[in-house]
């Protein structure tokens, strides 16, 4: 497993963790109104004006640069795999711009699942998913596969295949399991399917990671 930095976490913290939670599920429904919906003139000043407040508080911070959770928290991994990155882009519950993925895993067939619904946030093509989105969403979800599994460690290779487009405001799940293992190389596959049909499939390489021995 990767170094872990553990933060205890007592009740004030707990509480500050969950209103920034509530921030960050506000911030992206914002995000939504925004790509969705035909704002006036008036309304956009008045979302600016509002906006730069924000930003100017934000900015107050006397802890700059700083969480209150350690980005990397692998010893959570088969408990709540979205815990391993709380911050991630992709399933980070405290990050605005990723989606609203839920992960599982299960420990007796060691296969990782998650479901999503992506809307207009996400859209690539009319009505269909960003095929980055996809890829983006394939290369978290496999590494945590491996990181669940005790082989935790970075991408060295991606490759997805789509095969059908991916709708919007339509339950996406995923599913991810590890392939075989070579020394250090873990072949990780994943499929996403709607509606019961497979949309894509991706496989990876990744490199086991290991301490340096000193």
């Amino acid at each position: 497993m990767w170094p872990n930095s553990i933060m205890l976490i007592d009740e004030q913290n707990k509480e500050a963790l969950s209103q920034l939670r509530q921030l960050n599920c506000q911030i992206k429904v914002l995000q939504d109104h925004l790509v969705n919906n035909f704002l006036d003139e008036q309304q956009i000043d008045q979302l600016r004006s509002l906006i730069s407040r924000c930003n100017i508080i934000s900015s107050e911070s006397k802890k700059a640069n700083e969480r209150r959770l350690p980005h990397f928290d692998f010893k959570s991994a088969q408990i709540n795999p979205s815990a391993i990155l709380p911050f991630s882009p992709v399933t980070g519950e405290y990050n605005p711009i990723a989606p609203n993925i839920d992960v599982t895993f299960n420990q007796d067939s060691k296969i990782l699942s998650a479901t999503c619904i992506m809307g207009r946030l996400h859209e690539g093509p009319p009505g269909m998913v960003h095929g980055g989105i996809m890829s983006a969403a394939f290369d978290q979800l496999l590494a945590m596969c491996g990181t669940c599994n005790q082989l935790a460690g970075p991408t060295a290779t991606l490759s997805i295949d789509f095969l059908k487009p991916t709708p919007l405001d339509t339950e996406i799940q995923f599913h991810c399991s590890i392939i075989k293992q070579e020394n250090r190389k873990i072949f990780i596959e994943g499929e996403s399917v709607v509606n019961g049909e497979i949309t894509c499939k991706a496989s990876g390489l990744f490199i086991h990671y290991q301490p340096s021995k000193k």
